[in-house]
């Protein structure tokens, strides 16, 4: 059976946990993917992760990459250009990406995002000041990437759908090449009329998403 590939940060992560949206809706949320893998009869891979940058996206993507099938449906959701990752070491040891929010939601530098990373505060800073400057460039960087994954899927017999929930402006400036109208869809907010405050997507927003999939999809 064929599968539906989601790629993606948090608009795209499965809703899980017993978090007050899913007390509120009583039951576990439903995501775009699997809301397409139910529409296409497929099986439903969900690899969002939180939090993750574009780099990580692509990264998951990667990981991936050779397990996806001809007839398979493969499914991006940009995040933040402002996103980046750093390699960090663990206590232990290891070595892993650890996602940084540069932009900070309050304008600000995550300082404890950078332990680990023998970053420094100053440096991330001037980070956030380069990605700002030059957000042109990084978004081309993307697109780039989007040109690899679009040639690659044809060979493949794979068909793919890029998006990203990130209105001008938000996280950056950029100038991503989607497939699916940049807007706000309906946040978890106001489907909640405000029980609920966040402005991540809940079930009506992904079942909109998947709509404007489908209907891309469908051209």
């Amino acid at each position: 059976m064929n599968k539906i590939w989601a790629f993606g940060d948090s608009m795209t992560a499965p809703i899980g946990g017993d978090g007050p949206y899913t007390e509120w809706l009583g039951r576990q949320a439903k995501t775009y993917c699997e809301l397409l893998a139910e529409n296409y009869k497929m099986i439903s891979k969900n690899k969002g992760q939180a939090g993750a940058s574009c780099n990580q996206i692509f990264g998951n993507f990667l990981e991936c990459h050779k397990e996806i099938k001809s007839g398979d449906i493969v499914v991006i959701g940009w995040s933040p250009i402002m996103r980046y990752r750093l390699a960090k070491k663990t206590k232990d040891n290891k070595y892993k990406w650890q996602q940084i929010w540069a932009a900070g939601w309050h304008g600000g530098v995550e300082a404890a995002c950078l332990d680990g990373t023998s970053v420094t505060k100053e440096v991330a800073e001037h980070i956030i000041l380069n990605r700002y400057e030059f957000s042109d460039f990084y978004s081309q960087e993307i697109n780039d990437w989007i040109s690899f994954i679009r040639e690659w899927a044809e060979l493949k017999g794979v068909r793919v759908v890029f998006w990203t929930w990130c209105e001008e402006n938000f996280g950056g400036k950029h100038s991503i090449n989607v497939d699916i109208p940049i807007k706000h869809r309906t946040d978890m907010s106001v489907e909640s009329n405000g029980i609920v405050q966040d402005g991540h997507y809940g079930e009506v927003g992904h079942k909109e998403l998947t709509d404007e999939i489908i209907e891309y999809l469908n051209k």
